[in-house]
């Protein structure tokens, strides 16, 4: 192991392994702070036996992805290993059409084969847009994501994030 990171809010330390669960778009590792040893794994579907991103349970950091919308650390996480910067970008430009009357948005993804289907929900199974995709390389079956109005931003977060 060999110290990969060194943050300087909190002086926090990540030892990074290189386990990986042997797909080439994985990038499963052990980050060991001083408090304690955590298992980062962002983009495995969860047949291939890792959890998907449960490791992001909150953000000190926000991320902009444009004037009205931003991303969590996990978020970015995602968007960065599994190339789906496109995803946030289609999210955020239907947030900002459907505007700030819901404080929540759910935001979906199905992906089958190469071509998926991109739905924004209520929260409530209320369809408020959708889109299809007609090619995606996407690596999970089905992603969602948490949209939630802070007042002056759409904030895009994983599940486990909210």
């Amino acid at each position: 192991m060999s110290i990969d990171q060194v943050r300087d809010a909190g002086s926090i330390h990540n030892i990074r392994s290189a386990n990986t669960c042997g797909k080439a778009w994985c990038r499963v590792q052990y980050v060991q702070t001083a408090i304690c040893l955590t298992r980062l794994c962002c983009v495995c579907s969860s047949t291939s036996g890792h959890n998907d991103a449960t490791w992001a349970t909150g953000s000190a950091n926000y991320y902009r992805l444009n004037r009205r919308c931003l991303i969590t650390a996990g978020t970015k996480y995602l968007a960065d290993e599994a190339g789906a910067y496109w995803l946030l970008d289609a999210a955020a430009s239907y947030l900002l059409e459907l505007g700030t009357s819901d404080w929540f948005v759910l935001v979906r993804l199905v992906v089958s084969d190469s071509h998926a289907v991109l739905t924004l929900e209520d929260g409530n199974g209320a369809v408020r847009a959708s889109q299809q995709i007609p090619f995606t390389d996407f690596p999970i079956s089905e992603q969602v994501l948490y949209a939630c109005w802070d007042v002056d931003h759409w904030v895009l977060m994983l599940p486990s994030e909210y």
